[in-house]
Formats: C-alpha cells, sequence, structure tokens
C-alpha cells in the first residue's frame, strides 16, 4: 500500500536564467524549466495565467502611457485656440499632410515654425520661397 500524498502544496521550479543571454540555466538539455538540481518541471496552468495577466497587464499600462503623451499635449502641443498644428498648417493655402509633416519634422512645432526665417522655411523640402512667405503669413495673421 502507497503512503497517502503529503497535503503541502506544490511547488513549481523557477527557471534559472542566464545573466546575459537569458537562456536557461541548469544543466538540462530539455530546454525547458529546470530546478537547481538540472531536473525539468512542468509549470502549473495557474502560474502560467497569472505570468500570461501580468504580461497583458504591463502592455496595457503602456499603452495608457503613451495614449496620456499624446492626449496630453506633450507629443503634440496645440496651436491657439486649441488646434492641433496640423489643424493650424491646414489652413494655409499649399501646406498639405505631406507638406505639414516635413514642417513639423524639421521645426517640432508650431512655435518654432513662426520663430523660423524665410530662408530656413524656403529650406524644407517641398516648400520654397513663396510658400515659406504663405506659411509665415499664416501663422503670424
Amino acid at each position: 500500500a502507497q503512503a497517502p500524498a503529503p497535503a503541502t502544496p506544490r511547488k513549481v521550479a523557477v527557471p534559472r536564467r542566464h545573466p546575459r543571454s537569458g537562456a536557461a540555466d541548469g544543466g538540462s538539455s530539455g530546454g525547458g524549466p529546470t530546478t537547481s538540481e538540472g531536473t525539468a518541471t512542468a509549470t502549473t496552468p495557474k502560474a502560467d495565467a497569472r505570468t500570461k495577466a501580468e504580461a497583458r497587464a504591463k502592455a496595457e499600462a503602456k499603452a495608457g502611457e503613451k495614449a496620456g503623451e499624446k492626449a496630453g499635449g506633450t507629443a503634440a502641443p496645440r496651436g491657439r485656440g486649441g488646434e492641433s498644428p496640423r489643424e493650424v498648417l491646414g489652413r494655409i493655402k499649399g501646406v498639405g499632410p505631406a507638406k505639414q509633416s516635413a514642417l513639423l519634422d524639421e521645426f517640432g512645432s508650431l512655435d518654432a515654425i513662426r520663430e523660423a526665417s524665410l530662408d530656413d522655411l524656403a529650406a524644407v523640402k517641398g516648400i520654397g520661397p513663396a510658400l515659406a512667405e504663405a506659411v509665415k503669413a499664416g501663422l503670424d495673421g
């Protein structure tokens, strides 16, 4: 006759990882989680679910931070009256989405575009001297 199983909960071994490569360490050639003695162990479904839930929570938190940056105004500062820089630039005749992107990529903000010289504006790909004057007039007026 066999002795009854102990009433203590089953322990799941945490795999040891190499500090640089992240590869499993411990002497087992199986590639899966191992104990410190190098014997393979199985993870429980509950442990797998907890790990997946933690990873999902981290990803959602990171996505929330990115969305907060976009909504918070640090990534896309607003112009006068709460308009986005693209809305302000889009009202200027001849400045479409590609030229808006070129200006914002080059200068970073509406304030920097306002402060730029005509020569600096004209040097941006696709702008030229005539459109540089239109941009200046559109942002100053």
